[in-house]
């Protein structure tokens, strides 16, 4: 019987595993498939300016999902089999999401009144904030809490799938660029809202308000998680919003394109860091020195197959391109040649980031970030006004050495103290 229970368990992890990878499938293969199409319609100054709103837009999404896809699957998890415990964490989030939806719009209407470079696009931004509305409802917190992740492919079915045919369906000239973000968020908040029902019908949970204490609870739970992931993002996306007060359209597009192609190629190690992490926590609660060993394998891995895959792509980086746009194909591919060799800075930190995480340097992870994300502000403004979007290649390559390097630093010093407790 306990090794039916087991064989189950194992099996269920499978299947999630499995489901998970192919919800982030239609993740990346939506942009991958409507990118060239929206470049041959739209154009690349039209994508530069699409792109650019795409990226405060971004960031707007972290502060409506607040930490929640952490705090809250680590909370439902934890209680799966307390229906009680779990409808109230559910109707709790998702009050706390309305109460920051309208900080959040109140906000961005703010930067539109008084901020001249956004009431000149006022239109676009209104109808671009579409993409935090229809993610903030999407209980994907509740799905991998309750280990039920094969309702995340049903949503990328829904929302994916529709705004790809209402992408080729209504977007026919450059000016319809303005509905795309609009299209991407509607589609988003309809997947959403059928996931909400189907969470309240098939699990048989009831909608009310919760008292003001369990919402304060869930804030403070998610502060600093959401505190570690705006600053990440400010950082990632500081540079296409900088370059889009200082840069002209063109050159918003150049820098787009070549952002989005290196996007794909970071992909790889963000997957290969999911995948080792679980078997490095068990690595380090088994032995210390055998974890930080671990550790020094991945940067040498890391390094030697980024290396061997930056180099193919960078020698095919025109052709690579082409796929994408048939305009400004050298500028991008110039550009890009060199950008994806910076990704390999930024796939190195990854090691060190398990090391830090499965040694409980979260407050630390959260002040290089901090910093990391002020640095990308200060220096971007200072390179990208100069140099345009060889100053945001520049920018990134600093801030991307000062993190690899930070984090290599602090995972150094705890190797050689635990070598050294050993001997």
């Amino acid at each position: 019987m306990k090794y039916n229970k087991h064989k189950i368990k194992i099996s269920s992890v499978v299947y999630n595993f499995l489901y998970l990878g192919i919800y982030q499938g239609f993740n990346f293969l939506f942009p991958l498939i409507i990118t060239p199409f929206l470049l041959h319609i739209i154009g690349i100054v039209n994508f530069g300016i699409l792109s650019a709103v795409q990226a405060l837009m971004n960031i707007f999404l972290i502060i409506v999902d607040y930490g929640f896809n952490m705090s809250g699957t680590k909370e439902i998890s934890s209680n799966y089999d307390n229906k009680v415990i779990v409808n109230n964490v559910v109707n709790s989030i998702l009050c706390v999401k309305v109460l920051i939806i309208i900080f959040a719009f109140v906000l961005l209407a703010s930067l539109i009144f008084f901020v001249p470079q956004f009431n000149s696009q006022a239109i676009l931004y209104l109808l671009s904030f579409a993409l935090p509305l229809g993610r903030a409802f999407f209980p994907v917190w509740f799905f991998q809490g309750m280990q039920k992740m094969q309702y995340l492919i049903y949503f990328s079915i829904i929302s994916k799938g529709l705004a790809g045919i209402f992408i080729y369906i209504f977007i026919r000239q450059p000016e319809d660029y303005i509905y795309v973000n609009l299209i991407i968020g509607s589609m988003d908040l309809i997947g959403s809202i059928l996931m909400l029902v189907l969470i309240y019908n098939n699990f048989k949970y009831k909608f009310y308000i919760p008292i003001k204490k369990d919402l304060f609870t869930q804030l403070k739970n998610g502060f600093f998680l959401f505190l570690a992931s705006f600053f990440s993002m400010v950082m990632s996306n500081s540079y296409l919003i900088i370059l889009g007060f200082f840069g002209t359209g063109n050159e918003i597009g150049i820098y787009s394109v070549s952002d989005k192609i290196v996007f794909f190629i970071k992909q790889l190690p963000v997957i290969a860091f999911q995948a080792i992490y679980p078997y490095a926590c068990r690595t380090w609660e088994r032995s210390k020195l055998a974890f930080l060993k671990l550790i020094k394998k991945l940067y040498v891995c890391f390094f030697v197959i980024l290396l061997g895959i930056n180099i193919i792509v960078s020698f095919f980086s025109i052709q690579l391109v082409s796929f994408f746009t048939k305009s400004e194909i050298e500028n991008i591919s110039k550009l890009f040649s060199i950008m994806c060799f910076v990704s390999i800075i930024a796939g190195l930190n990854l090691p060190s980031l398990i090391g830090m995480l499965v040694t409980n340097e979260n407050k630390t992870i959260g002040i290089i970030n901090f910093t990391a994300a002020a640095l990308s502000i200060l220096i971007g403004i200072l390179l990208i006004k100069s140099y345009s979007y060889w100053g945001a290649l520049g920018s990134m390559f600093i801030v991307e050495s000062f993190i690899t390097i930070s984090q290599f630093i602090i995972l150094l010093r705890k190797y050689n103290k635990l070598k050294h407790s050993y001997l």
